[in-house]
């Protein structure tokens, strides 16, 4: 089994599911979504914890960085000492749950373009196979058309999705192992990659503006707020960090890929891309509110005062105990 089939299974299980409870293909993609962000909500908290200890620790980090300012070396080994005593892990505090997001977009790509019909519909592979088979002329057709040259590499790669695509080009029916219900299944799927009639098995072209251009347009837009709004809230929690040059890169970077995405993946990817954006960003103002740095670092604060008291009544109680022995 390749990476992408492998890859394509658990997404493509959980979309099925999904599928077969809302009947709608948009829907299903929008739970899977909210899932993910489930999933990923105790590494978003973890990471707004580590704002408020970052905050809690600056002046420390200050001092130290006034004391060993002509050698980065120590400066360096006396920051992670202080890190590590206090519990402050940087590698969560927002690289993670980013790299999760990377293989989860990648399976949702395999699991809804490359085989939507085997992971999606439950398709058996004959059948498939057969599908693949009968629209293959007009798939190699139009790669031909975009790219001037043969190009069958390209058109197979894009697997199932090219039986929704050129779907209008076939008689269902007359393809071996397609039922009338099988044909029903995959006509009321091929419904679903539409929106507002936008073909979301098309793949925008960078080179000619069209009504496709309005989703990579939406996803730089809502990618854009986003960057924008975590440096403006890392500019508040570490002014430091804020001032290096790399991070206004970073604050671009995550839109140009999301671009770039766009223009080489269909549009049914970039509509993944949206959704996902809009309930991180959502996630992000509730958190914010929620588990402001200020606000966890008065809790920490709270928590560690009484802990501290507990352990002293502890320690007092003890001492009076062996003093009436």
């Amino acid at each position: 089994m390749k990476f992408r089939e492998w890859l394509a299974v658990p997404f493509g299980l959980v979309l099925s599911a999904f599928y077969a409870i809302t009947d709608n293909y948009l829907l299903s993609l929008l739970i899977l979504v909210i899932l993910v962000k489930l999933i990923l909500l105790p590494s978003q908290i973890s990471m707004q914890k580590n704002q408020a200890k970052q905050l809690r620790l600056k002046p420390k980090a200050d001092r130290i960085r006034e004391k060993y300012a002509g050698n980065q070396q120590k400066m360096n080994q006396e920051l992670q000492n202080l890190y590590s005593q206090e519990g402050y892990g940087a590698a969560s505090a927002g690289c993670v749950p980013m790299l999760i997001q990377l293989p989860i977009m990648m399976g949702v790509y395999f699991a809804a373009n490359y085989s939507p019909l085997s992971n999606i519909l439950r398709i058996s592979k004959d059948v498939v196979a057969n599908l693949k088979e009968a629209v293959a002329p007009f798939a190699q057709e139009a790669t031909q058309a975009v790219t001037k040259k043969a190009s069958s590499g390209a058109a197979a790669f894009q697997g199932e999705i090219d039986v929704i695509k050129y779907l209008d080009k076939i008689d269902l029916e007359s393809v071996s192992g397609v039922t009338p219900e099988i044909a029903h299944k995959i006509n009321h799927f091929a419904d679903n990659f539409n929106l507002f009639g936008i073909d979301l098995t098309v793949t925008p072209n960078f080179k000619s503006v069209d009504k496709y251009w309005i989703i990579p347009a939406i996803l730089l837009v809502i990618t854009l707020v986003q960057s924008v709004y975590m440096f403006l809230r890392q500019k508040k929690t570490n002014p430091e960090m804020a001032k290096n040059p790399s991070s206004g890169c970073m604050m671009f970077m995550s839109p140009a890929m999301m671009i770039w995405f766009a223009f080489i993946l269909p549009t049914n990817v970039s509509v993944y891309m949206i959704l996902s954006s809009i309930i991180s960003l959502i996630q992000m103002f509730i958190l914010n509110y929620t588990h402001s740095p200020n606000k966890v670092l008065s809790r920490l604060m709270v928590d560690e005062t009484v802990y501290r008291r507990s352990k002293e009544a502890s320690m007092k109680k003890a001492l009076e105990a062996s003093q009436k022995d």
